[in-house]
């Protein structure tokens, strides 16, 4: 629940990168509670349940999204293929699950940055 709620702090975070237990952990509690409200909305016929809380987290699951393929070493610009069913949604998935790219530093230095880092001198 740590990482669902990281992402939402960061909400319009579109800067950085996101590590794949980042990504899919928010994933995952994401459809979690979709799910629920979904089956909530129908149980009560208020369908709204569902489409509002997927309007409000729109903006930072693309966040996290554009956040995850620079980290996999992809232009975040390919979240755009979510806008092509079915095929941008697979293709999607596929780069999402790509191991991170330790050696790209042009968005920032990687998200586990520092649990790796040395120790400081001295200590």
């Amino acid at each position: 629940m740590t990482w669902y709620f990281r992402v939402l702090r960061n909400y319009f975070g579109f800067r950085g990168r996101a590590g794949r237990k980042e990504y899919w952990m928010y994933t995952l509690f994401n459809m979690v509670i979709l799910y629920a409200l979904w089956g909530l909305g129908t149980a009560l016929d208020q369908p709204l349940y569902c489409f509002g809380y997927a309007l409000a987290v729109a903006v930072p699951t693309v966040a996290v999204g554009v956040r995850r393929l620079r980290d996999a070493g992809f232009s975040g610009w390919l979240m755009l293929l979510m806008l092509v069913p079915p095929a941008g949604a697979i293709a999607l998935v596929v780069l999402h699950a790509k191991e991170s790219k330790p050696e790209m530093r042009a968005y920032a230095p990687g998200p586990d940055a520092a649990w790796t880092a040395s120790p400081p001198a001295g200590r």
